[in-house]
């Protein structure tokens, strides 16, 4: 058997050679001196990998990054909720009283006929700031739900201008409605009963944009379709109510049955919301 054994000399000269340029290394990385040792098991190699990961990661298929949605230029919108709270502050110390009434007439239908026996809802001095701030934050609210759901009914880009046309929809709708419901009562002669209506309509409308304000802060400021849902169950079920409310009070007149003061709220009251939440749903999906 022959033992083959390998020799390994030991150059000095050649080794002070390599120590005065640099040495390129397996990973094609320079050493030597001056230059940080970046080869396989030192710290700058693993730092290197690390920062690699984190600037790819990114770009990995299938990995979601969703970026936050710019909210634009809000300070108008910030104008507009501090003259709510604005409103809301001269409602609630020059006219708590009225403002305590007005919640338990939203409740109970006697204390709004005792409100309205009083003083009629359109000669108190309340009257304009509470329906200025319940426009207001409604218009909001409808302005948030087109933006964070991306609903391009309105076809302009500028958020003020878009809020600025729904304000003056809603109005026109409230403006409206009231009229209508004058004209009818002065077709049938039900003139005391269309009064209540109104009245019982307007006071609703107020307590519905007090109740929305805070939902409409929150996502003005923080979008999230969890308070979407709530502001949009709240404002179902105050739309509910109104429409118990309204039927009580079409009872009370007898020139009307019951039959046709259900076809009236039809189609004065469901048909309009009907429609309009068909065509928004047809947006979404």
């Amino acid at each position: 058997m022959t033992i083959y054994a390998s020799t390994f000399e030991f150059n000095p000269s050649v080794m002070a050679g390599k120590d005065q340029q640099q040495i390129q290394d397996d990973t094609g990385q320079l050493t030597g001196p001056g230059t940080a040792i970046s080869g396989p098991g030192t710290a700058f190699h693993y730092a290197q990998r690390s920062e690699q990961t984190r600037n790819t990661s990114s770009e990995i298929p299938g990995r979601k990054n969703p970026e936050p949605k710019p909210q634009g230029n809000l300070d108008w919108v910030t104008g507009l909720l501090l003259f709510c709270l604005l409103l809301l502050a001269v409602m609630r110390f020059h006219y708590r009283k009225r403002l305590s009434q007005l919640f338990q007439a939203f409740f109970a239908l006697n204390y709004a006929n005792i409100l309205s026996r009083e003083a009629g809802l359109f000669k108190e001095s309340y009257f304009l700031p509470g329906i200025t701030l319940s426009l207001i934050s409604v218009s909001l609210f409808v302005l948030q739900i087109f933006n964070f759901y991306e609903l391009n009914i309105i076809a302009y880009e500028s958020g003020a201008l878009r809020y600025v046309i729904i304000f003056a929809t809603l109005l026109g709708l409230w403006l409206l409605k009231a009229l209508l419901v004058n004209i009818s009562g002065f077709i049938f002669n039900t003139r005391e009963t269309s009064r209540d209506y109104n009245y019982n309509m307007q006071i609703f409308f107020i307590v519905n944009g007090i109740l929305l304000l805070p939902v409409v802060i929150i996502i003005s400021y923080r979008p999230s379709g969890l308070f979407f849902t709530f502001g949009l169950i709240l404002l179902s079920v105050v739309f509910l109510f109104w429409l118990f409310r309204a039927f009580t009070v079409g009872m009370r007149e007898k020139v009307f049955s019951g039959f046709h003061l259900f076809l009236y709220i039809c189609t004065f009251e469901l048909l309009p919301v009907i429609t309009i939440a068909k065509f928004v749903f047809s947006l979404v999906n």
